[in-house]
């Protein structure tokens, strides 16, 4: 018996629709998703698909509507939740078979890359790209643009140098440092560390994201 197909088995996907089945049923309090968990855990698949050219479809129901509208078991409940997650704004198609694929045009365009949540410092900027990393620009004194490098400024948004496997939701910027939560809750910050601003521990200014030191009780 053969073993169940990756990613990797399915070929060349640049320009081609592709549906995702993905597990939306996600708690809510107040109209809004309490716990994004289901939906980060598709993260990674639909960044790897978007990142190799695929326009991403989500496939998914909320509770049980067993056939019939009803607007307290709509997909649309949860559409800012997704949009938060994938740091773009997300298409409801509400009648698939009405205005679907076909007539809908794609969600994201192939291999396409959307900013949104901008944050602006002094004389540099960063913003959350949907295919899940950062991406900087601006001056790039001290690393602060966090690309591992590079040159001095940085005229277009340019991924920063992440650390395998990690994916962030938030970015903020500073006058001389930049720091992101990654998806696990935990920051990572970059740019000049003369005063150990970047918070790990040293004073050597960093070009990359680096871990912040946990604070540990006493």
């Amino acid at each position: 018996m053969g073993g169940f197909k990756t990613l990797d088995d399915i070929g060349d996907v640049t320009g081609k629709r592709v549906l995702v089945r993905v597990d939306l049923n996600v708690p809510m309090a107040d109209g809004a998703v309490a716990d994004d968990t289901r939906i980060r855990a598709a993260l990674p698949t639909i960044r790897e698909l978007s990142d190799k050219g695929a326009i991403v479809l989500l496939l998914a129901h909320f509770g049980r509507p067993k056939g019939a509208k009803n607007p307290t078991q709509s997909l649309s409940l949860v559409i800012d939740g997704v949009a938060d997650v994938l740091g773009h704004s997300v298409r409801f198609i509400p009648n698939w078979v009405a205005e679907g694929a076909r007539a809908g045009g794609p969600v994201l365009a192939p291999g396409d890359v959307r900013l949104s949540r901008p944050d602006a410092g002094s004389s540099n900027v960063c913003a959350n790209g949907s295919d899940g990393r950062v991406y900087c620009w601006g001056d790039n004194f001290g690393g602060k643009v966090g690309i591992g490098g590079g040159p001095l400024t940085v005229s277009t948004p340019t991924a920063i140098s992440a650390p395998a496997g990690v994916s962030f939701s938030d970015v903020s910027v500073g006058g001389t440092v930049s720091c992101a939560m990654s998806v696990n809750g935990r920051p990572f910050c970059w740019g000049v560390n003369a005063a150990g601003q970047v918070g790990d521990g040293t004073r050597t200014n960093r070009s990359a994201p680096v871990p912040v030191v946990e604070v540990r009780g006493a």
